[in-house]
Parts: structure tokens; C-alpha cells; sequence
């Protein structure tokens, strides 16, 4: 089992499963891990992360809620949209 941000839990698998989407605007696609807080939204071009650009890690704020935002070189609160440079 598996504890999320928001204390529900959810079954872990021993074998990695694959999740796939199937979509001609890959940008307006955005995934949450809802363990971790990290934050992904979708590209045409392959990368480390699959066909995903990283742009949120977890800080959870005051509010609840995750706030930081990744770069490519790991630094931090870099507005989001230079990332959508890189899904053209």
C-alpha cells in the first residue's frame, strides 16, 4: 500500500504498470503524483521523464498544496511558461 499526500491509501503492485494517453494536443495534459506531489505535463519529445516535463516537486505550502516549481537544471520558482517553449 501506498500513503498519499491527502493520508488515503492505494495498493502497490509488485510489477510496474503502464499508463498510456493517446492524444494530438499532448501540452493540455497534466499529471499529479498524488504520492509525491510532483507534477508533469505532457510534451511531443521524449525526455528523461518519458514524454513528460517535470515542473512541480513537493513543498507543500501553508495552504495545503504543492508550490514548488522545477527548471531543467533544478532550480527553483521558475514560471511555467518557458516549459511550454519546449512542448513546440
Amino acid at each position: 500500500m501506498r500513503k498519499l499526500l491527502n493520508g488515503e491509501t492505494v495498493e502497490s503492485y509488485e510489477n510496474a504498470i503502464d499508463l498510456t494517453i493517446h492524444t494530438k494536443a499532448p501540452a493540455k495534459w497534466k499529471l499529479i503524483d498524488m504520492e509525491t506531489g510532483q507534477e508533469y505535463v505532457g510534451s511531443a519529445e521524449p525526455n528523461e521523464y518519458g514524454k513528460w516535463i517535470r515542473i512541480k516537486d513537493k513543498e507543500i505550502s501553508e495552504a495545503g498544496y504543492s508550490t514548488g516549481k522545477w527548471s531543467d537544471d533544478g532550480d527553483w520558482n521558475i514560471p511555467i511558461t518557458p516549459f511550454r517553449d519546449k512542448l513546440r
